[in-house]
């Protein structure tokens, strides 16, 4: 059985953005996507990388969201933040520390749970 870790939408835009995607690949054979998450990605539009990775990278397999108990809605993540953490898979996520292209931060970290 493949290993499976799930991301929420931070990793997959900067990843994408500084050309390193294929990290992701150090937490599992295949990355699952919820839908929530590939929502969030797809609002920047067509043209961006991170979009385009989406639909073009075979290991990123989006998933139907799952649905969020009310101890992890408690905590007021994201709506891609909240249906990573309600999964049963590791979760990627990454912390912020500097500016992107965007003009959001970007992470110095990425990290599993």
């Amino acid at each position: 059985m493949a290993r499976a870790a799930v991301v929420n939408a931070s990793p997959l835009i900067y990843l994408t953005e500084v050309a390193q995607l294929e990290l992701l690949r150090l937490a599992g054979d295949e990355i699952l996507v919820p839908r929530a998450v590939a929502d969030e990605v797809r609002r920047w539009g067509g043209d961006d990388p991170a979009v385009r990775a989406l639909g073009a990278t075979p290991w990123l397999k989006i998933i139907e969201t799952p649905v969020v108990p009310a101890s992890v809605e408690a905590w007021n993540l994201g709506a891609g933040e909240s249906r990573s953490s309600a999964t049963r898979w590791p979760i990627l996520a990454c912390r912020r520390s500097w500016t992107t292209s965007r003009g959001g931060a970007a992470p110095s970290s990425i990290t599993s749970t």
